[in-house]
Parts: C-alpha cells; sequence; structure tokens
C-alpha cells in the first residue's frame, strides 16, 4: 500500500530528511527521480541541487547531489540557485535547468547543467541563451509535449521553446499569459494545455491559480484557484505536475512545496491528485495520508490531547512503544517553531526536525511523523523554541508569525502492542518570557528624571518633535520618528526641546532579551536612529485596543516578544564597517534637514559622493529601509505636527509645507502610515488637546 504522506518530514534512508524542495519528479524504468534544492539552516545560498529515488513514493534513497556547489561563477559560493527542472532532450542528453542568482536577487540568470544519464553527477555549462542573450528570469519551471519537444516556463506566463539538444532557446513562443505569477508548471492531459502558478507573496502561502489552452500559443483562459479558495493551495506553493500510472489510469500529481521560513531544510511536501472534467482543475480534498495508486485516503486513529507551548523552557515528552508516531497539531498566525526529537530506549537520537505552526491558515492537521523504526520503545520530545518567522519581501511588506505559539492536539502510534497502547505522556511547564508593565503614549512629554534608573527596561520613542536625554554621561536628541531602549538599573533623564513634544514609551522586564536584541547586554542603551511604520505604529495600535480589551498575561508577553522582534532587523547598523555607518549617517542627515524639499536619490548621492546603486544599498543594510520611505515617514509626522498646532491650516497648505506634492498623495500616505485620515486624527487630537 504505497502512501503518501503531506505536510510532515519524509525521510530518506539514513534517517535524514528528504531535502528536495522546488524541485520536479521524472519516471524512469520503474523509478522515480525526485530532483530538488538541497537547503541549509537559515541560508538562502547555493548548496547544491539534490537528488533522491523510490520505488514507491514513500521510501526514498539519497542518492547524493545531481549538481554541487560549483568553484566560481553563477552557482559559485555566495550565489542563490533554485526551480531545478530536469527534461530528456531529444538527443537523449538529460538538462537541467535552473535560476541562478546574487544573494539579494538582483542578478537573475536562468542557466543549465548537463548528463547521460539520470544517475549521473550533472555538469554545469552556464547561462541558457535565447538570441546569444541571458535570460534573465527567476520563478521557472518546464514541460515536455507529447512530440518530445522541451519547453521553458518563466513567471508571469513566458514560454520558450528550446532547441532539440536542450542547450539553447530557439524562440520565445508567448509572453505574460498568467502576468502576476510565478512558480509555474504545465502539463497535458486530454488534448488540453494546463498551467499552474502561484501568486507574488514572497514565502507566504496563497490560492495558487490555473489557466487552460488548446495549444501552448494560445489563447490561453484564466480560471482561478484549483483547489478551494481560502485554502492557500492547501499552504503549498506550486513545484511541478507529473502523470502518475494508477490503478485507474494516468492521474495528473500536484507537486506542493509547504515552505518553513527561515528553517528551509525542514520545508515538507503536498502532493495531491488533480481532477481534470475538460478544462476544469481541481483538488478537492486534502488527504493528510493517502495512497497514490488507488487513489484514496489512509485516515489515521488519533489519541486526543491537549498542549501549547511558547516559551523555550516549555516541552512535552511522549514515551510509546511501536515503530513510529504521527502528532497532529494546530497552525495559525501566532503559530511559532517547534524542535521535536525522537530517541530510542537507550536515549540515543534516531533524528532530529524544526517544525513551523504558522500559517495563515487555521486548522488542526498532522504536523509531524517519525521515520519507521524497527517495533520497540521510543521517546519523542517536543519543544517549543520560543521562536517564529517573519520576514520582509523587497517592498519592504511583512510576512509571517505574530507569536511563538506550538499547539499539539492528538498522536498515532503505529503498530502499539495490546500491552502499550497508548503514550505515557509528561508535560514540562513553562513561564512567560516577558512582563509587560506599562504601555502608553503621551500627547504632550514632561520633563523625567530617574538617577537610581529602573528595574524595568524602558523603550521611549519621538512621534513628534524633539527632546534630550541623558543616558549615563551621553547625551542623546530624539528627534521624530526614533526610539532607544534603556537598559536595566541606569540612570536617565529627559526633557522636551521643542514645545511639543509627543512620545510613546513601553515598560517591560523579561529574560530572554539578548537573544532578541543583541548588543544591550553590554550597553546603557541602544539608539534607533531609524524606525519603520511597523515599529513607530506598534504602541498606538496596542493602546487603543487595551481601551477596549483586556490582555492575559501571555497577551502582554507576546506584545512585548512581538515588539521587540520588530526592533530587531533595525539593530543590524551595529555590526556594520566604519566607513558604511558613515555614509548611511550622512544620508540620514541630508534626509532629516531636507524633507520638505523635492529630494530624489539622485541627489542624495550627488552630495554624498557615492553611487546611487551603492548609496542606497548601503542605507538599506543599516536602516532596513530606503531613503524614498523614509522621507514619506517625516513628512507625515510634520503634517501631525501642523495639524496639531494649526488645526484650522487647510490640508492642501499642510501637504505643501510637509513636502507632499499633492494633497491626495499625503492623504493616502498619512492614512496608509497612521491607519487614520488626516481629518480623523484632527479630530482626536483637538479631542485630546481638550
Amino acid at each position: 500500500m504505497p502512501t503518501i504522506f503531506n505536510g510532515v518530514p519524509w525521510y530518506d534512508q539514513h534517517q535524514q530528511v528528504v531535502n528536495a524542495v522546488g524541485g520536479c519528479l521524472i519516471q524512469e524504468s520503474g523509478k522515480f527521480y525526485l530532483f530538488g534544492e538541497y537547503r541549509q539552516a537559515e541560508s538562502t545560498e547555493f548548496a547544491g541541487f539534490s537528488r533522491y529515488v523510490s520505488t514507491d513514493l514513500e521510501n526514498w534513497t539519497f542518492t547524493g547531489l545531481a549538481l554541487p556547489v560549483q568553484p566560481s561563477g553563477l552557482l559559485g559560493p555566495h550565489r542563490v540557485g533554485d526551480r531545478v527542472k530536469v527534461v530528456r532532450a531529444q538527443t537523449g542528453q538529460y538538462i537541467m535547468l535552473m535560476h541562478t542568482d546574487d544573494e539579494r536577487t538582483f542578478d537573475p540568470v536562468v542557466a543549465y547543467a548537463t548528463a547521460d544519464q539520470l544517475t549521473d553527477t550533472f555538469t554545469f555549462k552556464g547561462p541558457l541563451l535565447l538570441n546569444n542573450q541571458s535570460i534573465r528570469m527567476w520563478h521557472i519551471g518546464s514541460f515536455t509535449d507529447d512530440d518530445g519537444t522541451n519547453y521553458l516556463l518563466t513567471h508571469e506566463g513566458d514560454i520558450y521553446r528550446l532547441a532539440a539538444d536542450g542547450t539553447i532557446a530557439e524562440a520565445k513562443i508567448i509572453s505574460n499569459i498568467a502576468p502576476g505569477t510565478e512558480a509555474p508548471a504545465m502539463f497535458r492531459f486530454h488534448d488540453h494545455y494546463f498551467l499552474l502558478a502561484s501568486q507574488k507573496t514572497s514565502w507566504e502561502h496563497n490560492d495558487n491559480v490555473y489557466f487552460s489552452a488548446d495549444q501552448l500559443t494560445g489563447p490561453w483562459t484564466a480560471h482561478g484557484p484549483f483547489c478551494p479558495p481560502g485554502t492557500l493551495t492547501y499552504n503549498s506553493q506550486t513545484a511541478d505536475v507529473a502523470l502518475l500510472p494508477t490503478a485507474k489510469g494516468t492521474v495528473p500529481l500536484y507537486l506542493g512545496d509547504r515552505h518553513t521560513y527561515p528553517q528551509l531544510e525542514n520545508s515538507t511536501h503536498v502532493w495531491l491528485p488533480l481532477s481534470v472534467h475538460e478544462t476544469t482543475l481541481s483538488v478537492p480534498h486534502y488527504w493528510p495520508a493517502w495512497d497514490w495508486y488507488q487513489q484514496r485516503e489512509q485516515p489515521l486513529t488519533l489519541t486526543p490531547l491537549a498542549w501549547t507551548g511558547q516559551t523555550n523552557d516549555a516541552r512535552m515528552t511522549l514515551k510509546f512503544h511501536g515503530t513510529g508516531i504521527t502528532m497532529t497539531g494546530q497552525t495559525g498566525t501566532h503559530g511559532g517553531f517547534a524542535k521535536i526529537t525522537l530517541r530510542d530506549e537507550a536515549g540515543q537520537v534516531k533524528t532530529q526536525v524544526y517544525t513551523d505552526f504558522y500559517s495563515l491558515l487555521h486548522e488542526d492537521a498532522p504536523c509531524y511523523r517519525s521515520p519507521t523504526e524497527p517495533l520497540g520503545h521510543y521517546e519523542l520530545t517536543i519543544e517549543a523554541l520560543g521562536a517564529h518567522g517573519d520576514w520582509y519581501d523587497k517592498a519592504r511588506r511583512r510576512y509571517g508569525s505574530n507569536g511563538n505559539r506550538v499547539t499539539i492536539t492528538g498522536y498515532h502510534i503505529d503498530h502499539p502492542t495490546n500491552k502499550h497502547p497508548k503514550a505515557v505522556i509528561t508535560y514540562h511547564a513553562s513561564k512567560q518570557p516577558f512582563t509587560l508593565n506599562k504601555i502608553g503614549f503621551n500627547w504632550a512629554q514632561s520633563a523625567i528624571a530617574r538617577p537610581e534608573g529602573s528595574g524595568d527596561y524602558q523603550w521611549l520613542q519621538s512621534d513628534i518633535g524633539e527632546g534630550e536625554l541623558t543616558i549615563g554621561d551621553q547625551q542623546i536628541n530624539l528627534r521624530p520618528g526614533q526610539g532607544i531602549l534603556i537598559n536595566l538599573n541606569t540612570s536617565y533623564a529627559y526633557h522636551p526641546v521643542t514645545s511639543l513634544w509627543q512620545t510613546s514609551y513601553l515598560s517591560f522586564s523579561g529574560t530572554i532579551l539578548d537573544d532578541l536584541i543583541p548588543g544591550l547586554q553590554t550597553a546603557n542603551s541602544l539608539f534607533f536612529p531609524v524606525l519603520g511604520t511597523e515599529v513607530l505604529g506598534f504602541i498606538h495600535e496596542h493602546t487603543r485596543y487595551q481601551q477596549t480589551h483586556r490582555y492575559q498575561d501571555d497577551q502582554n508577553a507576546a506584545i512585548v516578544q512581538n515588539f521587540l522582534t520588530k526592533l530587531k532587523p533595525y539593530t543590524a547598523r551595529l555590526k556594520a564597517d566604519a566607513n558604511k555607518q558613515a555614509l548611511a549617517e550622512q544620508t540620514l542627515n541630508l534626509l532629516q534637514q531636507h524633507f520638505q524639499e523635492d529630494l530624489t536619490n539622485e541627489h542624495l548621492a550627488e552630495m554624498t559622493n557615492y553611487s546611487v546603486q551603492y548609496m542606497l544599498q548601503t542605507f538599506h543594510d543599516l536602516y532596513q529601509t530606503t531613503p524614498r520611505r523614509l522621507l514619506t515617514i517625516y513628512r507625515v509626522i510634520q503634517a501631525k505636527q501642523l495639524l496639531i498646532e494649526q488645526p484650522d491650516l487647510p490640508l492642501s497648505q499642510i501637504a505643501r509645507q510637509s513636502g507632499f506634492h499633492s494633497e491626495t498623495y499625503m492623504i493616502r500616505a498619512f492614512k496608509r502610515q497612521e491607519h487614520l485620515t488626516p481629518g480623523e486624527f484632527r479630530t482626536i487630537a483637538h479631542q485630546l488637546r481638550s
């Protein structure tokens, strides 16, 4: 009974996790060959393309890297390589296609490698050319038509026909059939062509969509999601489609990746049968486990339990007798990472994996499956790590979890005995990592002096106006959009410099601050000269919520941890060399002095005597934003000050005096940053001042 298990780790002959996302499945001589990206912990750097072999799609043998890291060049050190696809050329040779890039993904190139046999190590050849030019695209796929002709697919729905030997692209046969998409995959079934693709949401999963046509050159028809809307393609992204021989005939098999960012080496697979009726494509049901040959679900009998951990001292242990165990858990927007370790009776570690409980979907499903072991006694430990995945795309949009919750709901033991039908479970209680003592904002900040310091950590940010701080023997001017984190028992005092100084504050205690904010342990304070809107608006957002809701202790702890997690990227400047820090500070000073003027990137580069590209990259590396976005933040802050100090001033004049080109653009930027219109803000400001 060959079974595919979805959303849980698969294992090879060495009980190592199958590490092969973003790849493809090839069938030859009664065997299945799985090629994919060989990922390393918390890195997107190219580490090779893996190859696994199976006769039943359940038991996998790792045969080594099909293509290792190259000494230099497109797939050398500090490069990216992904979306690997393998096709057989009409000459009989095998062609491996892939996307290569630099670590910032600013240098995309489609490249290829060759091999005489699927079991050979591929030889890297270089860029795939069209008209002697590199194809500079990133997300790719491949398709082989019934006549043996091979095609390269790229994001946005471009299709290139390859030459008979597969080493060059002869022509681009159609463009832009799937705008706004990536991760393309294609198959032909009953004389219809189908293109599957993901929307562009970074590592976040979404409702992948499909298109159909009777000819590759079109016309192509868009159909929308092929999984039920809102299921986010069962929490996966399209990787490939393979035509699978089953007891019910040939069935298209959807191959999806469930990414676990940044622990990409622990990403799992979602493989499900595609139902095709003329040009309608669907995957109507999610089967956690299913017999792919008979095309039917394999239900699990579960023993329910309930455990939730959020901090890195929370864990549970299950001792069981059998050949393996499957765990179910709840995913959600507050989910975090867990470390799951299987040991034998002697305490020897058999396997250890990291599992992500984050998803935009709130669902209860299998989250872990152990490898199959000899019948015996085993111990499974599940540890919450007190951490979660979050990230930003190139447009600085944030994705990922808002918490560290790990929730286990049940288990299933493979081949239990009558003497030991259930697991013996031990729970290890945890304590909250943070305590929130105060959170709020002052619309008219007065002078404060704490010569003995405080037993809590203190966060202070300047929302409008400017204040002067004395931290120990150091003086700091806190300007709009800046903040400072003050260490325990550190003498401090501050007072307003401008007539209006509005601040936000956070007072808390905790035990794992060093993990989140490196550098504070050896300093009286950490100054943050630049903050993004996700930090600047955090305290106001939660203060407004607290006015109508009461937080529990775990929610208060989560607020502090979430805030510090958002703050952590802004410590990057502390590790930069002196020259880069000097350039970034010079650029920042220019922005603060001239934000009301028509300041362009070219002007900034000219005033700093560096190229535009180097100036922008340095600024982004140290401050996690761009000059243009920071200009908008400063201009909105200026608009807020004018709305408070001159409540009768027309919005058109406020826009002009704040540096906006138009009233309309100011309103749009203001609402995006403050979640209020200027008019709503003016009303609230008037009420508070009254």
